[in-house]
């Protein structure tokens, strides 16, 4: 048993993440670390990998970036990462997505297993994991990650549900911290009028500026329900002819999405956008947000579109349904069917002011219970609380 100082402030904290795509778990990682009170932690940002499209937001913010990747192939030891975590000195590693969770508690056990003083641990839990078939053995597996963290924090009440369940950790571990909306970055557009947002878009994508745009902001995965939304879209443009798809995000479903657009015969009518920095200006832009999950943790491109006041449509699943109250702020449907996705869009476009009164209702009280400043103030009593913890300081 290592025994630790009395805790003397600044302290670093190290956020881990597999890599830096633009992502939720991303965005909200580098968030944190951009808004930490820096008279109290001073924030850092490694990676497992070298893909790092969001490297340049970092700089720009002066985050440090360090690359903790595995030497080779054949490089099993964590090595780098534990170089980082004793050079710097890192007070509290704070751990991202399943790959980052698990390197994180080997570091930890490596470290105490060396007479060394490991950081404390924290995961934060993005989504829920539905455990199926051969997926349960990795069950023992999350478990064993699990113990060697001190808090595991769910991005909402349906992933904390799911880990009691499955008795990932002890219910006195478990903090549920909600993803918070960057308001900042939000209201950074609103230089620019609607008008000039769709018009900059449409000379983009070369369409008529009038056409209904239909935004979906997900990576390109099972996960995120493009098909149902591609089955959806189809019966929408034959109501709406002017309605147009906008799909920003990738990853590896592309190119079986393009060719069942071209099956549908709505190729010229979906655009591929792919990954993007300036999502609050195509929320500027859009007519109508649509997410139509098949499962999500919490749903913060969802939240996004409702802070921004986009009339919105999200799949009843996960923590969509503490982010949306259904007909006052958007609308719900069921996840996995066309039928009433594509009845939730005909909806909104053929009701353009109920539509713009609920993205109004939406804007207020995601700003009132979803702001970033928020889940800054839960995170920093957390880390003070396992900071001066007796357990854990001496």
């Amino acid at each position: 048993m290592t025994t630790r100082k009395k805790t003397k402030y600044p302290v670093t904290v190290l956020h881990l993440l597999p890599e830096l795509e633009r992502g939720g778990a991303e965005v909200l990682a580098t968030s944190i670390a951009r808004f930490l009170p820096r008279d109290r932690f001073t924030p850092l940002l490694a990676t497992l990998s070298d893909r790092t499209p969001l490297v340049e937001d970092l700089d720009r913010q002066g985050i440090e970036h360090l690359l903790a990747e595995p030497r080779g192939p054949f490089d099993f030891s964590g090595a780098a990462l534990d170089e980082i975590l004793i050079e710097r000195q890192v007070a509290i590693l704070h751990t991202h997505l399943p790959r980052a969770d698990w390197a994180g508690a080997s570091a930890v056990a490596r470290l105490e297993k060396n007479g060394k003083t490991p950081p404390l641990l924290v995961q934060t839990r993005h989504n829920t994991s539905h455990f199926r078939g051969a997926r349960r053995v990795t069950l023992l597996v999350d478990r064993r990650r699990a113990e060697r963290a001190c808090r595991i924090l769910p991005v909402s009440p349906v992933v904390r549900d799911e880990l009691l369940s499955l008795r990932i950790a002890p219910e006195e571990k478990i903090v549920t911290v909600p993803n918070g909306v960057d308001l900042e970055r939000i209201d950074a557009v609103r230089g620019k009028t609607r008008d000039e947002h769709r018009a900059a878009l449409a000379a983009e994508l070369g369409i008529d500026p009038g056409d209904s745009l239909l935004l979906c902001v997900a990576s390109l995965t099972e996960q995120k329900g493009h098909e149902v939304l591609l089955e959806a879209f189809a019966s929408v443009v034959e109501r709406h002819p002017e309605a147009r798809l906008l799909l920003a995000g990738q990853g590896p479903l592309q190119r079986r999405i393009d060719r069942q657009a071209k099956k549908l015969s709505i190729t010229e009518r979906v655009h591929f956008l792919g990954s993007r920095s300036d999502v609050p200006a195509l929320l500027a832009a859009a007519d109508v947000a649509v997410q139509p999950s098949l499962w999500e943790g919490f749903g913060l491109a969802a939240a996004e579109a409702l802070a921004a006041g986009l009339p919105t449509v999200v799949s009843r699943t996960g923590g969509l349904v503490d982010i949306v109250r259904d007909g006052e702020t958007g609308l719900l449907v069921s996840p996995g069917s066309p039928e009433p996705l594509a009845h939730a869009l005909h909806h909104m476009l053929g009701h353009p002011e109920e539509a713009a009164e609920m993205g109004r209702r939406a804007s207020e009280d995601v700003r009132r219970r979803f702001p970033l400043s928020k889940t800054i103030e839960r995170l920093t009593a957390i880390y003070e609380e396992i900071l001066e913890s007796p357990a854990t300081a001496q």
